[in-house]
Formats: C-alpha cells, structure tokens, sequence
C-alpha cells in the first residue's frame, strides 16, 4: 500500500517553500507563494504522474500549477505552447467538483495587471 505524499514531502521534492507552523495562514496560501514562472509544465507533470497525493496537497498542486501560469503571464514568459498545456491541464480538471473552488475563485480576481490566468479558466 502506497504512503499519501503530505504538503512537506512535496516542498521537499520540489524544493518549494514549507512553513511548519499555520502562521497567518501560510501553509493555506502555500500554492500562491511558491508559483514558480517557467515551472508550471514540471508542475502538472508531478501533479499528473507522481504521487498518490491526499486531496489537500492535491488542491494545494492545482492552485500551486495556476499561480505558476499566472507568474508565466505577469513576466511576459508565457508561450502558446504553454498556454495549450495549461488549457489542457485545465479542461482535464474542470468538470471535478473537487477543483471549482479554486477555478471560480481566480476567476473572481480576474484582472489584466495582477491576475490575468483567470482569463483563461
């Protein structure tokens, strides 16, 4: 029987900020603070192939994978080629229930100079 991966393990191995502590939040937004421009493809690799993560580092993954675009956006470093495999990811994942929140929150802060990907959800 395969071990869940927690939020640590997955910091660890992807070498992304962990917080021991619920300061403010922290390990909430954990997602948000680590979107990486240029990693989002290695992202949803992981998310899609590696581990049997527990639905809360799953939810953490997908909002970890759409802040990372959304960095890709905000640098100017967002290909076609990336846009269509972010599209993909997306279209692959929206018909879960489990994923509408995330979905409908960035499309809620949806805005051109701060959060452009919810444009392309």
């Amino acid at each position: 029987m395969n071990k869940r991966i927690d939020l640590k393990a997955v910091s660890d191995e992807l070498g992304l900020t962990f917080f021991d502590n619920q300061v403010s939040g922290a390990n909430q937004d954990w997602g948000l603070i680590n979107g990486s421009p240029g990693r989002m493809e290695e992202f949803i690799e992981y998310f899609t192939i590696h581990k049997p993560f527990s639905k809360i580092v799953k939810y953490r993954l997908f909002e970890l994978i759409i802040a990372s675009f959304n960095e890709d956006l905000l640098k100017g470093s967002a290909t076609k080629e990336k846009e269509q495999f972010f599209k993909q990811f997306v279209k692959n994942h929206s018909s879960d229930p489990f994923f509408k929140p995330i979905l409908l929150y960035w499309k809620r802060i949806a805005n051109e100079e701060d959060f452009p990907v919810g444009g392309f959800l």
